[in-house]
């Protein structure tokens, strides 16, 4: 496992690259990676999450965001502590885990025009 603290942030476009390679992610994943930005300071906690991507508890949204975040990692050759840690920051406070989308991964997901299963040709990858 690896130190958050001495772990080098990926960039944007490498965030970018990792979700091109993943392709299309199921739509509920798609529905947290929204809520997640569009969150007040894209600070949510995992039963916010649930709700906008109508699991019935904050369980599945760990389990389904760390699958997400582990696949990221794998890609980008990551292996935090917490698998969550490869797309978000951690605080505690008001008795629950606020997870922080890292500002690489909104960008990314800007810059994806949030279709992750679009397809780049390699024409269209040299041009940017």
């Amino acid at each position: 496992m690896t130190d958050p603290a001495t772990t080098p942030s990926p960039s944007a476009e490498e965030y970018k690259a990792a979700f091109m390679q993943l392709g299309c992610i199921p739509n509920r994943y798609v529905a947290m990676l929204r809520a997640h930005q569009r969150a007040p300071d894209q600070d949510i906690t995992a039963t916010q999450m649930a709700r906008a991507a109508g699991y019935q508890n904050f369980s599945a949204a760990n389990l389904h965001y760390g699958k997400l975040s582990g696949q990221l990692g794998d890609i980008l050759g990551l292996n935090p502590t917490t698998r969550v840690g490869v797309l978000v920051m951690f605080e505690h406070y008001d008795h629950e885990w606020h997870w922080i989308m890292h500002p690489q991964v909104s960008d990314a997901l800007e810059q994806l025009q949030w279709n992750p299963c679009r397809r780049i040709t390699h024409m269209e990858a040299s041009s940017q």
